[in-house]
């Protein structure tokens, strides 16, 4: 479904250090995130997915971490050109698990085009952004908006080519229900709230622009380009800078993978520091969403902060999660959000045993 992280990794890393979190419980999704918090301060990064295929995909990044420099790094997963993909896989595969090994042998194709390009959402991006360039949005105007020098001039760029009716139109017509069900199951929209993703993305998109510098966004230029902004020394996720990707490698014995529903790991896992938990919320039922609530109070060290990103789904904690939110923190972190996709990010504290004995 995913084969790049579409959220902010700072956000998650700054927490971490703030926190002095020394285990962390991380949804892998495309692995951006779990491989950016790698690092000497911490003990574990424990990464779970119910989806096999999320986890094949980073137990390959990181055997390709392992044995590759950034550089050929880059090309393989598809971030820069190559020509010899499958030679470099023929190389990793005895790197990986056997089930990893035959669900990407399954896939040749992936792998020779770049798995950076494999999910269902990367496909989806493409064909919006590829519709968008083709339109009244040429490459000129989004690099112009990807280059602005001040938000005076994004702002003028904003106002001359997209706060305007054929934009919000073409939102429309790109991001209906009927479009995403072209790429999307069903089933993933069951439990969402918000079913105006048009007018959502619009005002999202809208609030971070007027307000955020969108240079070096890399979160907009893999939207429209399907590239990172390399131009820019926050133009990748953090793993990827020069220094991020030594620190990340040095760690990668951290890292431990888990396939599974999130409630039922966590039984397994204890004295964990933070939990980022994505957006797994807005696709859980009222059931779901308790379970995982209780799992992670079982798991968690006394003050473990949680972090949960909200897109299509109700904004804050249930019950079940019984933390001290943190208002301020979730404000701070949804307007740093350089993704802009999110309605609101929640952190917040475990309460503690003690207080609970209370």
């Amino acid at each position: 479904m995913f084969a790049l992280v579409r959220e902010d990794p700072a956000i998650e890393r700054a927490l971490a250090r703030r926190h002095g979190a020394r285990r962390i419980v991380v949804i892998a999704s495309g692995g951006c995130t779990a491989l950016s918090l790698l690092s000497d301060d911490v003990d574990e990064v424990r990464v779970i997915d119910a989806s096999p295929a999320q986890t094949a995909l980073v137990a390959l990044r990181v055997a390709a971490v392992a044995a590759l420099d950034r550089d050929a790094y880059l090309r393989f997963v598809g971030a820069a050109a190559a020509d010899d993909r499958p030679r470099t896989w023929a190389r990793l595969r005895t790197a990986v698990a056997s089930d990893v090994r035959d669900y990407w042998d399954a896939l040749p194709g992936a792998v020779e085009a770049g798995v950076d390009a494999c999910g269902v959402t990367e496909a989806f991006y493409r064909y919006v952004g590829r519709s968008l360039r083709q339109s009244d949005w040429p490459d000129a105007v989004w690099r112009s908006l990807l280059a602005a020098g001040s938000l005076d001039a994004q702002r003028e760029i904003l106002g001359a080519h997209f706060w305007t009716d054929r934009f919000r139109i073409a939102l429309d017509m790109l991001l209906s229900r009927a479009t995403h069900e072209l790429f999307y199951p069903p089933a993933i929209f069951a439990n969402v709230a918000e079913h105006d993703f048009a007018r959502f993305f619009e005002r999202r998109f809208r609030e971070f622009a007027e307000s955020q510098p969108l240079r070096g966004n890399y979160f907009l230029s893999q939207l429209v380009f399907g590239t990172y902004a390399f131009d820019h020394p926050d133009g990748v996720p953090p793993y990827l800078t020069d220094a991020g990707y030594a620190l990340a490698r040095r760690n990668l014995h951290k890292l431990r993978l888990v396939t599974g529903r999130l409630d039922a790991a966590l039984e397994a896992t204890a004295d964990v520091d933070a939990f980022f938990l994505s957006n797994v919320l807005d696709w859980a039922n009222e059931g779901e969403a308790g379970r995982i609530g209780q799992a992670v109070r079982r798991a968690a060290r006394p003050g473990a902060v949680v972090l949960l990103r909200h897109m299509l789904g109700r904004p804050g904690f249930p019950q079940a999660f019984d933390v001290d939110v943190d208002a301020g923190a979730s404000r701070e972190a949804h307007r740093a959000e350089r993704s802009f996709l999110y309605g609101a990010v929640s952190i917040g504290r475990v309460v503690a045993r003690g207080a609970e004995a209370a």
